[in-house]
């Protein structure tokens, strides 16, 4: 372990210095990778054994280059190791009862207690860096052994993104979003890259179960079963009602945001005694199960996580009862009617016929089911008035109208169900 603590301050030592190098040249921004350990705390059942870990001679050492798109690229230099170290430390603390980090392969391969020795390599770090997305993807290889002998490889792999600096604006001349860009484009590409560890070890926690040369030589996983004081909730509340919607990178869509934000706001404008937990909240509490690589596709897919002893528990203490899973969009046919665009103004009347739907599953923790199904649709007319110089548009709210009806039959449900309770 000394070994590797040393490593890991000789890696923040080149880190510096090469910073250090990079302040002589204005192109070029270096820094070690970063991660907030204590961001995530795995919802995940622990094997009652103990592996072994060896970090080899070249883990600290791997560097990567990244460049801005544009005529004067800004060129971005990270090394992903420490990064990889804490998320994989959480991961493994998580899954294990103890893990021991050797100094030496050969020392793993004298301790029969071991289960086996995994030896992580960093095998590249790719990334995409515009003006509206920022993505990273990192690729590993773990390999593993068991009494000195070669047991088995596996490859993961990690996607993060996040919103470029024109993100919802794409106003200026080339050179004005080149310039914004290489103005943040470092710091951005930093969360993105960070995103995609965490997205790489949330597919090998969730996937170390299906590894069968791993998991055979394993023992059933446990999970303490305790209830959590924290579930108690007050005789007249629903809990907490926690949203899904079809895509995990919500925040990059702003027509589903759009509809998460209306959900949420008809349901708290309510009277129903139901609080709301959206999608970056749930993928906080419930990692790693609702990450990038991880977000279940459908119904059932959502159900056998949910079935889940641990991300049970891990519900029931922060008081979530239900789910809301939930899909929708807004549809508007072309503008049609006698509209005149002249010198002295515009003058006339336009209209287009506007359909917004939204379908949604509720699904109750305690049993992983759905317990009802709600689909919801509205019609309207937007208009548009044109006055000389005054052109006035007139939005049909059939968004809001969706929403609001589908918060109340949600509440009409839930309060039926509790009287046939």
């Amino acid at each position: 372990m000394m070994a590797l603590q040393e490593k890991f301050y000789s890696l923040m030592l080149v880190g510096l210095c090469l910073m250090a190098q990079a302040g002589c040249s204005t192109s070029v921004k270096t820094a070690p990778l970063m991660l907030d350990a204590d961001r995530y705390v795995p919802a995940v059942a622990k094997y009652p054994a103990t592996i072994g870990v060896y970090f080899p001679a070249d883990f600290f050492d791997k560097n990567f280059y990244h460049q801005t798109a544009g005529k004067k690229p800004l060129t971005l230099h990270s090394n992903p190791a420490s990064a990889t170290l804490r998320a994989l430390s959480v991961a493994l603390k998580a899954r294990f009862n103890e893990v021991r980090y050797l100094d030496t392969l050969q020392e793993g391969s004298k301790d029969q207690s071991l289960a086996f020795v995994m030896v992580p390599n960093i095998v590249t770090l790719i990334s995409r860096i515009d003006t509206q997305v920022i993505r990273a993807g990192i690729f590993y290889q773990f390999d593993f052994y068991s009494n000195g002998k070669y047991l088995y490889s596996w490859e993961v792999s990690g996607v993060g993104s996040t919103n470029g600096p024109a993100k919802g604006s794409l106003q200026g001349t080339p050179e004005e979003l080149e310039a914004r860009l290489r103005s943040v484009a470092a710091e951005r590409f930093d969360e993105a890259a960070r995103n995609a560890v965490w997205d790489a070890f949330s597919v090998f926690l969730t996937e170390l179960a299906n590894q069968k040369p791993l998991s055979g030589r394993l023992p059933d996983s446990r999970l303490n079963h305790e209830r959590n004081s924290a579930a108690s909730l007050p005789v007249d509340s629903f809990g907490t009602l926690a949203l899904i919607g079809p895509v995990f990178d919500q925040n990059q869509n702003k027509s589903k945001q759009q509809i998460e934000d209306c959900i949420v706001e008809e349901i708290e404008d309510s009277d129903l005694a139901l609080k709301v937990m959206r999608l970056q909240s749930l993928t906080n509490h419930l990692y790693p199960w609702f990450s990038r690589s991880t977000y279940p596709q459908g119904t059932l897919a959502l159900e056998q996580v949910l079935r889940r002893p641990a991300v049970q528990k891990r519900l029931e203490a922060v008081g979530v009862r239900y789910f809301l899973q939930w899909d929708g969009e807004t549809t508007r046919d072309q503008f049609s009617g006698p509209f005149l665009n002249t010198v002295y103004g515009s003058i006339g009347y336009e209209s287009a016929e506007k359909r917004s739907q939204l379908k949604a599953k509720l699904l109750d923790v305690e049993t992983g089911t759905v317990v009802n199904v709600f689909a919801v649709q509205k019609k309207g007319t937007d208009k548009i008035v044109g006055l000389l110089y005054l052109v006035l548009p007139i939005p049909a709210d059939t968004e809001e109208d969706v929403c609001q009806e589908l918060s109340l039959k949600i509440g009409d449900f839930l309060n039926h169900r509790r009287i046939k309770k």
